[in-house]
């Protein structure tokens, strides 16, 4: 068996850089692309390399639709700091972006790292959805399952540990 390209999408992504490739329910693909310098990891004393969780300066982030027809819509959203690392539809025709660390500041003051944009790039919400996480998918009914590496089992960030209650 032959495998062709059905759609050419350089045309759409330029000189950006590809930053999350995902399936949503919808089963159409949503691709999420950066514009300009790349500023999301950074080395923790050598030993292991972490996403940020802010950029020095605004991200300008785009995100490509492609349905099963080959159509493609293209979303630019607000500029914003966060490093976002997983893209996922809502059954709203709404987008959840979430990066895939946060900090812990105190009680009053926890990186919001979940967020919810229209189909036109405009913020509409933002929450917190923990810190460390690895995978992250939506439900056609807008359950949120999200999976986290150690640092979000055992705490990192500021958290202590949040295995404990």
């Amino acid at each position: 068996m032959l495998l062709s390209p059905v759609k050419d999408l350089s045309p759409y992504i330029k000189s950006r850089e590809i930053i999350a490739l995902q399936i949503g329910y919808d089963q159409n693909l949503y691709i999420l692309l950066l514009s300009g310098k790349k500023d999301i990891y950074e080395e923790d004393d050598g030993f292991a390399i972490f996403p940020k969780v802010h950029s020095d300066n605004a991200n300008h982030y785009t995100v490509l639709k492609v349905n099963n027809k080959s159509e493609i819509e293209e979303i630019k959203l607000a500029p914003n700091k966060m490093n976002i690392s997983f893209i996922q539809p809502l059954p709203n025709d709404q987008l959840l972006l979430a990066g895939a660390r946060c900090f812990y500041y105190d009680s009053e003051k926890i990186d919001k790292n979940a967020k919810i944009y229209d189909h036109m790039g405009n913020l509409l919400n933002e929450f917190t959805i923990g810190d460390g996480i690895e995978s992250l998918q939506v439900d056609k009914l807008s359950n949120i399952w999200t999976s986290y590496f150690d640092e979000g089992i055992f705490g990192n960030f500021g958290w202590g540990n949040p295995g404990k209650s």
